[in-house]
Protein backbone atom coordinates (compact mmCIF):
# COMPACT_ATOMS: atom_id res chain seq x y z
CA UNK A 1 0.00 0.00 0.00
CA UNK A 2 1.32 3.39 -1.10
CA UNK A 3 2.62 5.63 1.79
CA UNK A 4 0.69 8.38 -0.06
CA UNK A 5 -2.35 6.81 0.44
CA UNK A 6 -2.20 6.17 3.98
CA UNK A 7 -1.07 9.91 4.71
CA UNK A 8 -4.16 11.09 2.86
CA UNK A 9 -6.56 8.99 4.87
CA UNK A 10 -4.48 10.05 8.19
CA UNK A 11 -5.05 13.77 6.98
CA UNK A 12 -9.10 13.16 6.63
CA UNK A 13 -9.60 11.51 10.14
CA UNK A 14 -6.99 14.12 11.72
CA UNK A 15 -9.47 16.67 10.10
CA UNK A 16 -12.27 14.86 11.81
CA UNK A 17 -10.91 15.18 15.29
CA UNK A 18 -10.11 18.90 14.39
CA UNK A 19 -14.11 19.01 13.24
CA UNK A 20 -15.26 17.64 16.95
CA UNK A 21 -13.02 19.20 18.54
CA UNK A 22 -14.39 22.69 17.57
CA UNK A 23 -18.12 21.21 17.65
CA UNK A 24 -17.57 20.12 21.52
CA UNK A 25 -15.96 24.01 21.91
CA UNK A 26 -19.11 25.32 20.54
CA UNK A 27 -20.97 23.58 22.42
CA UNK A 28 -19.45 24.17 25.62
CA UNK A 29 -19.48 28.20 24.51
CA UNK A 30 -23.02 28.20 23.96
CA UNK A 31 -24.58 26.55 26.70
CA UNK A 32 -25.26 28.28 29.44
CA UNK A 33 -24.94 24.76 31.90
CA UNK A 34 -21.56 23.82 32.19
CA UNK A 35 -22.45 20.47 33.87
CA UNK A 36 -24.63 19.96 30.73
CA UNK A 37 -22.17 20.78 28.20
CA UNK A 38 -20.01 18.64 29.74
CA UNK A 39 -22.27 15.66 29.62
CA UNK A 40 -22.97 16.62 26.17
CA UNK A 41 -19.36 15.76 25.09
CA UNK A 42 -19.75 11.95 25.76
CA UNK A 43 -22.77 11.64 23.51
CA UNK A 44 -22.50 10.56 19.69
CA UNK A 45 -21.31 12.70 17.19
CA UNK A 46 -25.00 12.82 15.48
CA UNK A 47 -26.28 13.86 18.91
CA UNK A 48 -23.54 16.73 19.20
CA UNK A 49 -24.35 17.92 16.17
CA UNK A 50 -28.20 18.01 16.77
CA UNK A 51 -27.35 19.90 20.05
CA UNK A 52 -25.11 22.39 18.20
CA UNK A 53 -27.91 22.91 15.56
CA UNK A 54 -30.44 24.21 18.61
CA UNK A 55 -27.92 26.27 20.21
CA UNK A 56 -27.27 28.15 17.73
CA UNK A 57 -30.38 28.51 16.57
CA UNK A 58 -31.04 29.71 19.99
CA UNK A 59 -28.05 31.44 20.92
CA UNK A 60 -25.90 32.83 17.72
CA UNK A 61 -26.88 35.55 14.88
CA UNK A 62 -26.38 32.74 12.10
CA UNK A 63 -29.76 32.55 9.63
CA UNK A 64 -31.35 29.28 9.58
CA UNK A 65 -30.07 28.28 5.91
CA UNK A 66 -26.38 28.69 7.70
CA UNK A 67 -26.85 26.63 10.51
CA UNK A 68 -29.00 23.92 7.97
CA UNK A 69 -25.73 24.36 5.85
CA UNK A 70 -23.78 23.74 8.19
CA UNK A 71 -24.93 20.85 10.20
CA UNK A 72 -25.93 18.96 7.54
CA UNK A 73 -21.90 19.57 5.67
CA UNK A 74 -20.92 18.19 9.69
CA UNK A 75 -23.18 15.12 9.65
CA UNK A 76 -21.96 14.61 5.82
CA UNK A 77 -18.37 14.20 7.16
CA UNK A 78 -19.42 12.41 9.95
CA UNK A 79 -20.50 9.80 7.60
CA UNK A 80 -17.76 9.52 5.39
CA UNK A 81 -15.52 9.47 8.47
CA UNK A 82 -17.35 5.80 9.53
CA UNK A 83 -16.72 4.69 5.90
CA UNK A 84 -13.20 5.20 5.94
CA UNK A 85 -12.84 4.48 9.57
CA UNK A 86 -14.60 0.98 9.43
CA UNK A 87 -13.92 -0.02 5.91
CA UNK A 88 -11.13 -2.60 4.53
CA UNK A 89 -8.07 -0.86 2.49
CA UNK A 90 -7.31 -3.31 -0.54
CA UNK A 91 -4.33 -3.49 -3.04
CA UNK A 92 -4.27 -4.34 -6.54
CA UNK A 93 -0.69 -4.77 -7.92
CA UNK A 94 -0.11 -6.07 -11.43
CA UNK A 95 3.64 -5.74 -13.36
CA UNK A 96 3.05 -1.61 -13.99
CA UNK A 97 1.21 0.08 -11.09
CA UNK A 98 -0.26 -0.80 -7.55
CA UNK A 99 -3.47 1.21 -6.72
CA UNK A 100 -4.87 0.98 -3.20
CA UNK A 101 -8.52 2.04 -2.57
CA UNK A 102 -11.13 1.72 0.19
CA UNK A 103 -13.47 -0.97 -0.26
CA UNK A 104 -16.81 -0.17 1.17
CA UNK A 105 -18.70 -3.12 2.68
CA UNK A 106 -19.93 -1.35 5.74
CA UNK A 107 -22.04 2.07 6.04
CA UNK A 108 -23.61 2.11 3.12
CA UNK A 109 -26.83 4.83 4.37
CA UNK A 110 -29.47 6.69 1.73
CA UNK A 111 -28.09 9.64 3.29
CA UNK A 112 -24.66 10.10 2.19
CA UNK A 113 -23.96 9.09 -1.43
CA UNK A 114 -21.58 5.88 -1.36
CA UNK A 115 -19.71 3.83 -4.07
CA UNK A 116 -18.28 0.58 -4.03
CA UNK A 117 -14.89 1.97 -3.16
CA UNK A 118 -12.89 5.06 -2.42
CA UNK A 119 -9.78 5.92 -4.59
CA UNK A 120 -6.95 7.94 -2.95
CA UNK A 121 -8.73 10.78 -5.29
CA UNK A 122 -11.91 10.58 -3.32
CA UNK A 123 -9.92 10.85 0.03
CA UNK A 124 -8.28 13.59 -1.47
CA UNK A 125 -11.41 15.19 -1.72
CA UNK A 126 -12.97 14.49 1.59
CA UNK A 127 -9.28 16.05 2.90
CA UNK A 128 -10.20 19.08 1.13
CA UNK A 129 -14.03 19.34 2.13
CA UNK A 130 -13.38 18.67 5.92
CA UNK A 131 -10.49 21.12 5.86
CA UNK A 132 -12.69 23.62 3.98
CA UNK A 133 -15.86 22.99 6.68
CA UNK A 134 -13.08 23.57 9.80
CA UNK A 135 -12.74 27.27 8.33
CA UNK A 136 -16.19 27.70 7.79
CA UNK A 137 -16.92 26.45 11.79
CA UNK A 138 -14.54 28.90 12.79
CA UNK A 139 -15.91 31.68 10.38
CA UNK A 140 -19.11 31.15 11.42
CA UNK A 141 -18.11 30.14 15.51
CA UNK A 142 -15.12 31.88 16.21
CA UNK A 143 -15.74 30.51 19.77
CA UNK A 144 -15.32 27.03 19.01
CA UNK A 145 -11.27 27.59 19.09
CA UNK A 146 -11.51 28.73 22.70
CA UNK A 147 -10.48 26.31 24.81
Amino acid sequence: MSDDFTTTIGKFIHHCGSIEFLVNNSIRALSTDDVLSAEAISFSLFKRIELLKTLLKERSSLSQNEISSLCCELNEVRQKRNIVAHNPIVTNASDESETSEILVLRYKTNKVETKNKLSKKDVGDLVNKSKDLMLKIVQLIPESTKA
